[in-house]
C-alpha cells in the first residue's frame, strides 16, 4: 500500500506572511534595510519582506531605492518563492504548520539564522548535525517528519524566540518580533 506523502504548500505559508510583510518600510534600525557595496552600505529599505539584499542578489546588480520602492508584489512572489521556499526544501516537510513557521523564520531572521534554529532543534531530537551541514537537506527532513509534529512547533517557535532575544536589534524590534512569532499557532488540522 503506498500512503500518500503529505507536502506543504508555499501558497499558504506566504498567506501567513503577506499579513506582516505588507508594502515598502524605510526603517534605518532595520539591518535588512541595507545593501552592502564596495563603498560601504547603502539604504533601500524593503518592500513585501524582500529585504535589500535579497533584491540586489535577485537583480544581479545593485539596485537603488525606487527599485525597492516600486517591487511589484508579483516580483516579490517569485522572489520568495525561488530564494526562500524551493531552495530550502520546505514543500517536503509533511506538516504544514512546521513550513509556515520555518519559512517566516526564513522570510524575516534569516535564512542562515534559520538554519541555525533549525540545527538547535535538531540537536535536541537527537538528529545528528553537525554545525556545518544544511538542516535543509532532504535526508534531514525525512527524519524530522517522523518526528511529533506539535513538539517540533513548539520547539522551532522558542528556539526562534531565543535567537531574537539575542539580536543586537532587539531593544528596538523585539516587541514586534514576538508579536508576529506568537501569532503562530500549532493548527490540528490536517488541511491547514
Amino acid at each position: 500500500i503506498n500512503i500518500p506523502v503529505r507536502k506543504s504548500e508555499f501558497d499558504k505559508a506566504q498567506g501567513i506572511v503577506k499579513q506582516v510583510e505588507a508594502g515598502y518600510s524605510a526603517d534605518r534600525k532595520d539591518r535588512g534595510n541595507f545593501v552592502k557595496t564596495p563603498y560601504g552600505k547603502r539604504f533601500l529599505g524593503t518592500n513585501h519582506g524582500i529585504s535589500a539584499q535579497i533584491l540586489a542578489d535577485y537583480m544581479g546588480k545593485l539596485p537603488n531605492r525606487d527599485d525597492m520602492k516600486n517591487l511589484s508584489y508579483e516580483t516579490a512572489l517569485e522572489i520568495f518563492k525561488s530564494q526562500y521556499w524551493d531552495p530550502q526544501n520546505l514543500s517536503e516537510f509533511a506538516d504544514q504548520n512546521i513550513a509556515n513557521i520555518i519559512y517566516d523564520g526564513c522570510v524575516n531572521q534569516g535564512i542562515n539564522g534559520t538554519k541555525q534554529v533549525l540545527r538547535e532543534v535538531y540537536k535536541k531530537n537527537n538528529i545528528d548535525i553537525s554545525d556545518d551541514e544544511n538542516p535543509f537537506n532532504l535526508d534531514f527532513i525525512k527524519q524530522v517528519n517522523k518526528l511529533d509534529q506539535e513538539k517540533l512547533f513548539t520547539e522551532i517557535k522558542l528556539q526562534r524566540e531565543l535567537r531574537y532575544k539575542s539580536s543586537i536589534t532587539y531593544k528596538t524590534h523585539g516587541e514586534g518580533w514576538l508579536s508576529r512569532l506568537s501569532s503562530f499557532e500549532y493548527n490540528d488540522d490536517k488541511n491547514s
